[in-house]
């Protein structure tokens, strides 16, 4: 009973564009979809989830990276014992550093550190 609402690959930049932030709002209001799987790699996902969580209370959204090209075989997965470890970034970085560099390191590390000093300091305060 899957009924897919919509698709949508929004261009380079959009996360700095507020005309093209707000097509996308609209596109997911128009479709009133109950799940939003956004697939458009870290730290951007999270950004644009964060954005729209507000406006779509009743929707889940789920950042789902780069799990559609797993699924369709496009890219190799990391081996099992770096899944565990929860280390399957580092096997992505070193099948593609010219375009994960950045992105995993000089973006990525910065990105997650707040995350995890945010998280402890709302949990600190809960206490």
């Amino acid at each position: 009973d899957l009924k897919i609402a919509g698709t949508y690959f929004p261009p380079f930049g959009f996360e700095n564009d507020d005309a093209e932030l707000q097509k996308i709002a609209a596109a997911i209001s128009a479709a009133r979809p109950r799940i939003v799987f956004v697939g458009i790699g870290f730290p951007k996902q999270e950004r644009l989830i964060d954005r729209l969580t507000a406006a779509f209370g009743d929707v889940w959204f789920l950042g789902i990276g780069i799990s559609f090209s797993f699924v369709a075989g496009q890219v190799r997965r990391a081996p099992r014992w770096m899944q565990r470890c929860g280390l399957e970034w580092v096997h992505r970085l070193v099948q593609e550093p010219g375009r994960l560099f950045a992105r995993y390191i000089i973006h990525g590390l910065p990105f997650c550190a707040r995350l995890m000093a945010s998280a402890l300091g709302k949990r600190l305060r809960r206490t």
